[in-house]
């Protein structure tokens, strides 16, 4: 059998979370047979400062965490529903910072940090069976995220297991 080099499956898994949809329903009990895939910084990424855009970074934590409540809706966008791309493009257009609408396109796009560098704003990408899943970090291991259809824009927690194993990649748009 012939082994592929390590950059190739990373590509292989980035592909698989690019090329699907956008939900994230927590199971009753964590899949523990699903190990966390690490997802390393690109080799041109720079480190980020620590001061560097944390009033935007603040700015769009603010208009995500405003948006608790709100319904996720498949493909929503606005104060009427969101799905979870729909929310991280809604809270950084309203902070006056364009991005992607999908979380593939979202992903593609974002400077891969370390989640000891994640600050608010930042987003938390997931990987959940065949679906991706993207968040926007609030601080204090907290996020905000529309999680699946029949449940509104919430608060988790990366305490919480479910999350914490699924985690594949942070990065930055602002």
């Amino acid at each position: 059998m012939t082994r592929l080099p390590r950059h190739s499956c990373i590509a292989a898994a980035l592909l698989a979370l690019a090329t699907s949809a956008c939900t994230s329903t927590p199971p009753s009990r964590p899949d523990a047979a699903q190990p966390l895939l690490r997802l390393p910084a690109p080799p041109t990424a720079a480190p980020v400062p620590e001061t560097a855009g944390s009033a935007t970074g603040a700015a769009i934590a603010e208009n995500a965490t405003q948006m608790i409540g709100v319904p996720y809706r498949y493909g929503g966008k606005s104060p009427r529903g969101f799905d979870c791309s729909g929310l991280v493009h809604f809270a950084h257009r309203r902070a006056g910072v364009k991005v992607p609408r999908t979380s593939r396109a979202q992903l593609r796009a974002a400077r891969r940090i370390e989640l000891a560098q994640a600050r608010p704003g930042d987003l938390l990408f997931f990987r959940s069976r065949n679906y991706s899943h993207v968040a926007i970090y609030i601080g204090d291991g907290s996020f905000v995220h529309a999680p699946s259809s029949g449940k509104h824009v919430t608060p988790a927690s990366l305490e919480n297991d479910y999350y914490r194993t699924r985690l594949i990649a942070v990065g930055r748009l602002h």
